[in-house]
């Protein structure tokens, strides 16, 4: 029900007065790119309004670790672009959150954060129960996690309940089954607030979304062939030796078929849970959607250049060409 990891993540939601959304977005570019600058940082998103769900701008942060995500937000740097923002930004609320991301690739999450009195946590931990058992039985759940305040950065509880789509948290949200939930809730906190962000940001490229606008599939694409070819090369190494490789003794036409799958399945686990992470955050100032035409040339390069580096590599242990 609880994630422990070393990642915090903050959700700042801002209302925005009337006829500054432009200069609003463009601030919160500055904001974002500034950001990326402190230690720690993972990735930021900026999600639009959604009309008939959340009224509010949504931008989030990721960072590494507490510590510096709170320098970040603690920040001078922070302080002076908030003060550049105060005359539109009408009211703002600040959800911090501890825990990895999300493994949902889409849909959309609900945000609730809980001011909870020391002295009624238990009570409030057995609500929170009662309140998954029953959303978890709607259409479109998808998930449901209750994380723990954040010193320093965020004295509130936050509920993060999972939909596929706009049209399943609304049903939830306007459901009796909550509003009793939230009756006997209403007893326990002191305050709660809720939003709906229409993002989970937990697939390889996790910090894709920038306004709506997603890592180019062309990086995308780039990257992913970055990984796959040493992957796939060391794996032929591998599995040359096993059954059907030209070391064994039993015709390829045998086992060929057998081969291709375990390739396929090792380069697929080794792409997603120990390659693609760390590489999409070494690479995440060319994949960001918002970068400049001077960082995608750049980064472009930086990858052309490890595709020869690469090829080198495996010619020099290849001496022979190393047909399989």
């Amino acid at each position: 029900m609880s994630a422990d990891s070393d990642n915090a993540t903050v959700v700042i939601n801002v209302n925005v007065a009337e006829g500054a959304e432009d200069r609003y977005l463009e601030w919160e570019q500055r904001a974002n790119a500034k950001a990326a600058e402190f230690p720690g940082y993972i990735a930021s998103e900026i999600v639009r309004p959604t009309p008939g769900v959340q009224k509010a701008w949504t931008n989030i942060y990721r960072f590494d670790s507490t510590e510096n995500l709170q320098a970040w937000l603690t920040s001078p740097e922070r302080a002076h672009l908030i003060d550049e923002i105060a005359d539109v930004a009408e009211d703002s609320r600040q959800y911090a959150m501890s825990g990895a991301a999300s493994d949902v690739d889409n849909g959309h999450t609900l945000v609730v954060a809980h001011r909870v009195p020391p002295d009624r946590e238990e009570e409030f931990v057995e609500i929170q129960r009662e309140l998954h058992r029953r959303e978890s039985s709607f259409p479109g759940y998808q998930g449901y996690e209750l994380l723990r305040p954040v010193p320093g950065v965020s004295d509130e509880w936050t509920a993060l309940i999972r939909f596929d789509s706009e049209d399943a948290v609304r049903a939830w949200m306007q459901s009796e089954a909550r509003e009793e939930s939230l009756r006997r809730l209403e007893h326990v906190v002191d305050d709660y607030d809720a939003s709906v962000v229409g993002s989970s940001f937990g697939n390889w490229f996790s910090f894709s979304m920038v306004d709506g606008k997603a890592t180019p599939n062309w990086k995308q694409w780039l990257g992913v062939l970055l990984a796959l070819y040493p992957t796939v090369m060391i794996l032929q190494f591998v599995t040359n030796y096993l059954p059907g490789g030209v070391k064994s003794s039993i015709p390829m036409g045998d086992w060929f078929f057998l081969n291709m799958w375990m390739g396929n399945f090792l380069s697929t686990l080794a792409l997603t849970f120990v390659i693609m992470p760390p590489l999409t955050m070494a690479l995440q100032f060319w994949l960001r959607p918002n970068a400049s035409l001077k960082v995608t040339v750049w980064g472009t390069v930086l990858v052309v250049g490890l595709y020869v580096i690469s090829i080198l590599i495996f010619w020099a242990g290849c001496p022979g060409g190393c047909s399989f």
